[in-house]
């Protein structure tokens, strides 16, 4: 039923979600950070109804506040929320503060998770972290996500 609410991006869920981000390190927050990477992944658009507009603010917010386990949880199901309902720029503020920050685990998940949807100010923290990251390993994942997102390394 957990993982029915996450697909079906229901409000109790989101609500539970942002929780277990912003709560200490335990079980169900691992949990939550191996297996609750993609909310609303069943959310169809309906030409029937308005298209649903998401709420940023929380997610901003929670992200904002969590220890960097839940700002993973966050970057991970906010970026694949925004494929779906255009919330690029909301997101591509939390994918930068990640950049601009130290902690190399969470720039790998948000090159991961990232998307040349993304904007032009993330595609080339991409390119600055293949020119001048020390770290090799973040080098490579930032060549092989430009490649796969179809960007030319180019200056």
């Amino acid at each position: 039923m957990v993982a029915q609410q996450g697909a079906l991006g229901s409000t109790w869920y989101q609500s539970w979600l942002l929780d277990q981000a912003l709560a200490g390190v335990g079980n169900t927050k691992l949990l939550v950070f191996w297996y609750g990477e993609d909310y609303g992944v069943d959310i169809e658009p309906n030409p029937d109804e308005p298209m649903r507009v998401i709420d940023w603010a929380p997610w901003s917010q929670a992200f904002n506040g969590a220890d960097d386990l839940g700002k993973a949880i966050i970057l991970k199901n906010a970026t694949a929320l925004a494929s779906r309902f255009d919330g690029w720029g909301e997101v591509a503020d939390m994918h930068m503060l990640v950049f601009n920050g130290n902690n190399d685990t969470l720039k790998a998940i948000a090159l991961v998770k990232g998307l040349k949807n993304l904007g032009t100010d993330i595609v080339n923290k991409w390119r600055d972290i293949v020119d001048n990251s020390s770290n090799l390993k973040l080098k490579v994942l930032a060549e092989a996500v430009l490649e796969q997102q179809g960007i030319e390394d180019a200056e």
